[in-house]
C-alpha cells in the first residue's frame, strides 16, 4: 500500500501519455474537443440570462453541463485577449495550476515530473467529469495566477 506522497502521485488516468507515440502531447490531447454555443433564457420572459458562443468542451459534454459550467463559472471579465474565458481547457488549467503551484510553494511535491504527474491526473478528472471542486473554487481558484485578477484581501 502506498504510504509517502511520492508513491501516491503516479499516473493512473493519463498513462497514455507514457507511450512513445504520444510523445509531446498533454493531458487535453487525450480529449476529443468540439465548440459548444450556450443560450440561456428566462423562461417567463424570454430575456437572455446568458449567451456565448464558441465555446470548447470535451464532446462527451452535455448541454446541460455546457450551460451550468458556462453561465455559472466561466470567468466573464478581465481575461486577456478575449474577456472572458471560451474553453474547459482554460478552466481546468487555472484551478489545477493553482492547487499544483501551492503544493509544491509549501514543500509537499517537487517540481518536475511529480507536478506534472498531478496537474495531469487532475485536470484529466475535471475534464471527464470524475471530479468536481466546490462552486468557490470554480468561481476564483487560480485567477490572479492565471489572469492577474486580484480581488479583495
Amino acid at each position: 500500500m502506498a504510504t509517502t506522497v511520492e508513491e501516491l502521485i503516479c499516473r493512473r488516468f493519463t498513462s497514455a501519455l507514457d507511450a512513445p507515440e504520444n510523445a509531446g502531447k498533454t493531458v487535453y490531447d487525450l480529449f476529443e474537443w468540439s465548440k459548444r454555443d450556450v443560450l440561456l433564457t428566462d423562461y417567463k420572459t424570454g430575456r437572455v440570462l446568458c449567451e456565448m458562443h464558441d465555446l470548447e468542451f470535451p464532446v462527451q459534454y452535455s448541454q446541460n453541463a455546457v450551460d451550468i459550467i458556462a453561465s455559472k463559472y466561466f470567468r466573464r471579465a478581465g481575461v486577456p485577449e478575449t474577456g472572458h474565458e471560451t474553453s474547459m481547457r482554460q478552466v481546468a488549467h487555472r484551478m489545477v495550476d493553482f492547487w499544483v503551484a501551492a503544493l509544491i510553494d509549501e514543500g509537499m511535491i517537487e517540481e518536475g515530473d511529480e507536478a506534472q504527474i498531478l496537474y495531469d491526473e487532475l485536470v484529466y478528472l475535471i475534464l471527464d467529469q470524475r471530479f468536481a471542486p466546490n462552486s468557490p473554487q470554480w468561481f476564483n481558484t487560480g485567477l490572479k495566477r492565471s489572469y492577474g485578477i486580484a480581488g479583495e484581501p
